[in-house]
Order: structure tokens, then sequence, then C-alpha cells
């Protein structure tokens, strides 16, 4: 930041927390008792009266700060592991900002967070000076190219209010091996032991799994989350009900995009995922209800979901990404597609040891045949740790044999 912009910085910029919705004061519910934080650029040094002493703020033109300094001179005097750059890595050329990046990835620890509100360019400030003042245009590809770069984790990334961009870094492990897991809410609730997770060679488990959504999403958001974050060690996919489908008509934005999951009418209601304005409610319930009264058998569903089971494994396989699929709550029977022409890609799931038998296993009905009182309950419910503990050792199993095959 040159001398023009501090001085605009100093004596014309006013802080307005107030109307960021992620970025401004609803930062103070991420941070916990025990974080000790770093305030980059503070101005006015706002948090520091909420935080106390957890917060130290620096800034180079205003004497509010707890130390007046720039970031590339700051030397560090305290163990920090939460840091805020909202909105003051945002100046002067791409080169000058990667040099800040960078110097964040050189402090940081793994574990260690980073808070971003971003400007993707624009000089909408009100005040008087602000034209002489370069912004750094921030973007979304931006993010993701120097997370991966710089070995951090893009946890999060959406639109924030005023025309900025929030975002969460968290610092990855040098010697991190991130064990995938992805499906809907039976893989969401599924607290995966360390066992499993060291056995199958990982250090740490990244569960990208959402209540209620489709195999689509599951496809979409693991290649996503590849293009994004580089290769897992392991990828898990417990399959989901086969029927569900999604569509890009959410209002905003999550780290995959705007999809909002397709079930039932109900649940257009139901979600909490609030809906595009330009797309009625009543026409997309029509469409559930004529959808689903126009499937007579199960072929539609299987057909679809053999088909990208085939081809998500191949696509891990292409990129020598060890994997394991199984069936979660489906019960897929062989007998249903026997009559139709069009499913000698069967034998391709069959061949593949990566998957556990889709007509032989339903993760679900395993853990149900464990429960003394199975009769009393319904085989696809959100089973207890107890039974997750039971399906974790049989899938374990399941790989160790197949390693001796």
């Amino acid at each position: 930041m040159n001398d023009i912009e501090l001085k605009y910085f100093r004596d014309n910029w006013k802080p307005d927390y107030s109307k960021f919705k992620y970025s401004g004061w609803a930062l103070l519910d991420k941070i916990k008792p025990d974080d000790c934080v770093l305030d980059i650029g503070c101005g006015y040094n706002l948090f520091k009266e909420k935080l106390g002493d957890r917060l130290w703020g620096i800034d180079p033109s205003n004497d509010k700060a707890d130390e007046q300094e720039t970031w590339e001179r700051f030397v560090s005097h305290k163990d920090f592991n939460v840091y805020l750059a909202l909105g003051s890595l945002n100046f002067g050329t791409e080169e000058q900002v990667e040099a800040q990046v960078k110097k964040l990835a050189y402090v940081t620890k793994p574990g260690d967070r980073i808070y971003w509100r971003q400007n993707p360019g624009t000089g909408d400030h009100p005040w008087k000076g602000v034209e002489n003042v370069s912004f750094f245009p921030w973007s979304f590809e931006k993010n993701e190219q120097w997370c991966k770069k710089y070995n951090f984790e893009l946890k999060d990334i959406k639109q924030d209010s005023g025309n900025r961009i929030y975002a969460e870094w968290i610092k990855r492990g040098a010697n991190d091996k991130v064990l995938l897991l992805n499906g809907c809410s039976f893989a969401k609730q599924w607290n995966m032991s360390d066992t499993m997770i060291n056995k199958l060679g990982c250090t740490k488990l990244e569960n990208i799994s959402k209540v209620g959504t489709s195999f689509q999403r599951t496809c979409r958001t693991t290649i996503e989350w590849i293009a994004k974050n580089g290769s897992p060690e392991y990828v898990v996919i417990p399959i989901t009900f086969s029927h569900r489908w999604e569509l890009a008509i959410a209002d905003e934005q999550n780290d995959f995009g705007p999809w909002f999951p397709m079930q039932n009418k109900d649940h257009v209601f139901t979600t909490g995922i609030k809906i595009r304005d330009d797309v009625s409610k009543d026409k997309l319930t029509k469409l559930l209800d004529l959808y689903y009264g126009c499937i007579p058998t199960s072929v539609t569903y299987d057909g679809k979901i053999f088909t990208e089971i085939i081809m998500l494994s191949a696509f891990l396989e292409s990129r020598d990404i060890k994997h394991l699929f199984f069936d979660m709550c489906n019960e897929f029977n062989k007998q249903d597609i026997e009559q139709f022409e069009g499913f000698e890609k069967v034998k391709f799931l069959e061949e593949n040891k990566n998957i556990v038998n889709l007509f032989s296993f339903c993760g679900n009905r395993y853990m149900h045949n464990t429960l003394p009182n199975k009769e009393d309950v319904w085989f696809n419910t959100h089973h207890e740790p107890t039974q997750y503990a039971k399906l974790e050792k049989y899938l374990l199993n399941y790989v160790e044999k197949r390693h001796d095959q």
C-alpha cells in the first residue's frame, strides 16, 4: 500500500461491519474461547472490544491498532491460530497480493484458520480519494488457485453482502492424507472412527455429505472437491437413494453451487433452502408430481445410478485414488432389471472390487440386522454410533479380503 492509499485509510475510510452478512460481526460466532486471533489490517480495531486480549490488531495507518505495522513487516510474538483479513490484503498488483498470501502460508500451522473479506476489484467506497486506491480483483477462482498452490483447504467461499467475497481457509498439514466421505444424511451423521480412517491409510476425515441429496450430487461434488483441493488419499461413498435428483435453482450458492435437492413436493417447502424468486414453487411441485407419477418401475433409477457409479469409479481410478462404494439404502434387486435390455453394464459393477456387491449388501440393512429390536425399527433409519461401528468392521474386513485376492 502506497502513501496515498495509507492517507486515504487514515483520514477518509470508515468501517461498517453490520452491512456484511458473513464477514462482519457474524465472525464472532466463529471464534472459539481458546483462539488467539491476529486481525491483519484491523482499521479501528473494532473486534478488540469484543475479544479483548485474545485478539491483536495490526494496521499501518490507524493508531487504534495494537501495533501500527504492515503485514509484510510484522513479526509475530504470539502463537496465533486464527487470522482475519477483512478487506486488508486487497491492494496493489497480483504479485504484491500473492506475496502477502505466501507469507500467510509461511507463518500458519496445520489447522490454523483464515477468515477473509475480499473486494472483487471495485472501487465502490463512498469517500473522497477512493479513485486513488488500487484494488486487487479477488475472485472465487483466485481463492481456489492460491489455496491449492499454498496448501490451504478452501473450507468455505460465498458471495457476501456489499458486493464482497467471504472465504474461510484452513492450513493443511504437510503430510495430511485425506479420507473424503460423501453421501446423504446417512453419511453426514457417520462419525467415522480414527481406527477406520487410519486403517484406510489416512490421517484426516473430510465429510462433504449433505442431508437429503442425490447420487447426482455425490458425483458432482466429489469431482468438484478434487478439482479444488487435489486428490484425497481415499474416497468412501455410501450410495444414497437412486430416485433422487437435483436442480440448480437455489437462491444462494454454497461451496458447490446453487443446487436444490429434488425429493418430493413437500421438500420444496421444508428443506430450509431458499429457491430463486424467478422459479415458481407451484410449477416445481407439479413437476415433481408428474415426474414420479410417470415412472412405473425402478428401471429408470437403476439404469441411471448404475451408469453414474461406473463413471465415478472410473474417474477415481484414472487418478489413482483409492475408493470404496457401497449401497447404503436401496437394497437393489436383480429381478427388477432382468426382463429389461440395457443392463449388461452390471458386469462392470460386479467386476469392480472397489464396489461392494450392490445386490447382496446394503449398509442400513446390515446395521438394522444387528439391532436386538429390529422388528420395531425401519431398516432405513438413522442408526446409532454403535451400529456404525459394526458397519465399519464389515467394510474394513471387505477391504482386507479384497487386498488378499
